[in-house]
């Protein structure tokens, strides 16, 4: 398996219902030489925002990070999913200007009703054609459980914004 799972390019919108998913992708996706299961991106900044939807199944994912975002803009939602992420790094999800051009990102990403263990990462990869920021608007709710750490091991220069939000019942 040499590619993500799933992939989103371009602001174009995927919808996925109870599917058991597999991802073993051990081949880099973007600049920066990260594999992932499931892929939202762009080759050149878009004016539009990549949306996926994934509710209820099971996802599988043994090589690279579970969710990457690079070089655009996102809102994904995660309801109901199973996931086993067997990745030695555990990156359950990054935001990265990491893409060709280095541009801005803002992910936006509500959780629902799911146990989740790794890290999440918004970094931004210092770049010569761009000063492009990654940002990360976090919605935990209608309890979800999210052990692990964010931004844990991103140098405090490169780190991009994040902004969580946990509702009553979910814990962080």
């Amino acid at each position: 398996h040499n590619s993500p799972a799933v992939i989103v390019r371009g602001k174009n919108k995927l919808s996925i219902s109870d599917c058991v998913i597999t991802a073993n992708n051990q081949l880099p996706v973007t600049n920066s030489n990260v594999s992932a299961g499931i892929l939202i991106y762009d080759i050149q900044k878009s004016s539009g925002t990549a949306e996926l939807s994934i509710n209820g199944g099971r996802f599988n994912n043994s090589e690279g990070h579970f969710i990457h975002v690079s070089n655009i803009d996102a809102k994904i939602i995660l309801e109901d999913i199973d996931v086993y992420n067997t990745d030695d790094d555990n990156i359950f999800l990054s935001v990265s200007n990491d893409g060709w051009n280095g541009y801005d990102n803002i992910a936006s990403v509500e959780i629902r009703n799911m146990s989740i263990s790794g890290h999440i990462i918004s970094d931004n990869t210092p770049s010569t054609e761009s000063d492009g920021k990654s940002a990360l608007n976090l919605s935990l709710s209608s309890s979800t459980k999210f052990t692990g750490a964010i931004n844990a091991n991103v140098n405090e220069a490169n780190r991009g914004e994040v902004n969580l939000m946990v509702s009553p019942g979910s814990k962080f």
